[in-house]
């Protein structure tokens, strides 16, 4: 006979999606956006955007639990609006019209609008494209008079939030000064060279958390009925 010790077990775990843990993961990715290297940052940018983009596709699947819509082989606002009618749901046909203007005007925000997009893109094509740029902060005013050298050295900080402390030179006649230089990076989206990466991303998140909210507020949270639970499993290995 075997011997059922705790090292034949495999036990898993495994949490249920919802809207509300799609933002949690969205919110970890964003955090990142000023830790990684900046060579690393594009894997981060696209981690968020498919989070952010699955809260609303997990919005769906939330509200068709909640209403008992049942299930599903593919869900889609169009399949979420056919079941509705068929079961006569008036308030589900109301949440989805809610939820079809409320996406639209995400879809047509102009200083995010465009993520969508972006996103839809890095997941087929595997692609992204962002825009660096380095400000230099200290005391830079200098006089241009002839025999005047002044050298500014260029060091690109490691990180969004990291901060190169430089020292220039000024040469004047055989004479030389130093002056400080804070050299900082941002990040911009080509469609967007109006705000950075980390506005952008957080502007467009707070706006998808709102809209959860929102619908949490007339349309309740799901119920404590039908909300999925955490699974545990236990799988046996004979040694």
């Amino acid at each position: 006979m075997a011997n059922l010790n705790s090292e034949c077990f495999t036990k898993q775990t495994e949490s249920p999606l919802t809207s509300r843990g799609k933002i949690e993961e969205a919110e970890y990715f964003l955090s990142r956006f000023e830790q990684v290297p900046l060579d690393a940052l594009k894997h981060e940018i696209s981690a968020f955007l498919s989070a952010v983009r699955s809260v609303f596709d997990h919005m769906l699947e939330d509200y068709r639990t909640t209403f008992d819509l049942g299930d599903m082989n593919r869900l889609s606002e169009r399949a979420f609006r056919k079941r509705a009618i068929e079961r006569h749901n008036e308030r589900a046909i109301d949440f989805l019209k809610w939820y079809g203007e409320r996406l639209s005007a995400l879809r047509t925000n102009r200083d995010y609008g465009f993520l969508f997009r972006k996103r839809d893109h890095n997941i087929h094509r595997n692609s992204s494209k962002e825009v660096h740029m380095v400000q230099w902060k200290g005391q830079v005013i200098f006089s241009t008079e002839p025999g005047t050298t002044v050298t500014i050295p260029l060091v690109k900080p490691k990180t969004l939030a990291s901060r190169s402390q430089l020292n220039a030179t000024v040469t004047k006649n055989g004479r030389t000064a130093s002056f400080p230089i804070e050299g900082t990076d941002e990040v911009f989206f080509e469609e967007n060279m109006r705000s950075n990466i980390v506005t952008v991303c957080s502007t467009f998140l707070e706006d998808a958390k709102r809209m959860v909210e929102d619908a949490e507020k007339t349309w309740k949270t799901i119920s404590s009925d039908h909300e999925p639970k955490s699974s545990t499993h236990y799988s046996y290995h004979p040694p």
